[in-house]
């Protein structure tokens, strides 16, 4: 799941960046760094998901 996150969202954000003007490096660094936080948070997320009971 969590790999899936950061690879649409990556794509995603570096196109929207670009979209709205910013040099291609600035908006990959920028949407590398969102999908890479965005990914871990999808990762902790599901860990904490299998811990509940129930």
């Amino acid at each position: 799941m969590q790999y899936l996150v950061f690879l649409v969202w990556v794509p995603a954000e570096t196109l929207l960046r670009l979209a709205d003007g910013q040099p291609f490096t600035d908006a990959w660094a920028g949407a590398w760094a969102h999908g890479l936080l965005a990914g871990l948070t999808a990762l902790l997320v599901s860990r904490v998901l299998e811990r509940r009971p129930g």
